[in-house]
């Protein structure tokens, strides 16, 4: 598969750009519309581009006209808030994780870390973790039960602030503490 194939599917996942009309008419579902579309070189790739969009892209984002139309025209998902959205919890990918294996970590403003998942893409730890879907962890109701505001933080490009710093060193001293304790 091309590059500009793989970048524009990226881009389509991430930041909700329109893409060419070859990979429109796949992500919504037209098949038959698409292979119409395709270069010669996409025609030779159709089959690793499908599973491509499969392993890359949330379910919500493709398939479908109404699923496309949705994901071109919502946010591309930096931010969320559920019930009263009072508590912080930061979302992120490590920084300088391989591209099909991303550790996707969540922690709150107060120290408390989720854990988290490995996800093939940025789209999907945003989707794994609750940033661009309406699922997110029981854990965090748990932790926060009347509500909570998820961020993303984006490592690679050093959105990191204050807050996520501070949440990040109460984070790690709570780790200490319990290696600290188990160890007793």
């Amino acid at each position: 598969m091309k590059s500009e194939m793989k970048q524009e599917i990226e881009s389509y996942s991430e930041l909700h750009t329109r893409p060419c009309g070859f990979l429109e008419d796949l992500l919504r579902g037209h098949h038959g519309r698409a292979r119409n579309h395709a270069d010669a070189e996409n025609s030779r790739d159709f089959e690793e581009i499908e599973a491509y969009i499969g392993y890359v892209l949330p379910a919500e984002s493709h398939g479908t006209d109404k699923k496309f139309e949705q994901w071109l025209n919502s946010a591309p998902g930096e931010r969320r808030v559920v019930g009263d959205g009072l508590k912080t919890i930061y979302c992120f990918v490590e920084k300088g994780s391989e591209p099909t294996m991303l550790p996707a970590l969540a922690i709150c403003e107060d120290g408390h870390f989720f854990g988290g998942t490995v996800s093939s893409s940025i789209g999907w730890a945003k989707h794994d973790l609750g940033i661009t879907s309406d699922w997110c962890p029981n854990d965090y109701l748990a932790h926060c039960p009347t509500g909570f505001t998820l961020v993303w933080i984006d490592m690679d490009r050093n959105e990191i602030d204050d807050d996520f710093l501070a949440a990040f060193e109460k984070a790690g001293r709570a780790l200490q503490r319990q290696l600290t304790e188990s160890a007793l």
